[in-house]
């Protein structure tokens, strides 16, 4: 999974590619999933089928793929200005972030976490951002 989030863009040399590149690359992997995820829910908060308990559920968990975007913008300012502590917090704030929306479901005991799929995936993805920074001594 790592390695295929960070690849260079097409025309680019991975030898230009140093350790604030590469963890740019890997958030914005995290970026583009968490941009999908919320698609994803927001279709199904959209099914009539659904139930209301699941679209509160779905909407906290699309306000928490918003609030990735927002806490990877700032681990990203944070990088360009040397902050690591900064970045270090904002990376662990995108994984929990992943979080919140999962436990949503599992307080609403009665529903199927239907962005579990997802969810691990951007855990996943959010794991390796803060591996690469520690690695790359960003956090």
């Amino acid at each position: 999974v790592c390695q295929m989030t960070v690849v260079p863009p097409p025309g680019s040399s991975a030898q230009k590619l140093d350790a604030a590149a590469v963890l740019r690359l890997a958030m914005g992997a995290v970026r583009a999933k968490a941009a999908a995820a919320k698609k994803d829910a927001g279709a199904i908060v959209a099914d009539p089928k659904t139930s209301p308990l699941a679209r509160g559920a779905l909407k906290d968990c699309m306000d928490s793929y918003d609030d990735i975007a927002y806490s990877l913008d700032h681990a990203d300012q944070s990088m360009a200005a040397g902050d690591k502590d900064t970045t270090g917090t904002m990376l662990d704030t995108v994984r929990t972030d992943v979080d919140t929306c999962d436990q949503g479901f599992e307080d609403r005991e009665e529903l199927t976490p239907v962005m579990s799929k997802q969810d691990a995936e951007l855990a996943k993805l959010a794991s390796n951002c803060i591996a690469i920074a520690v690695a790359a001594g960003l956090r």
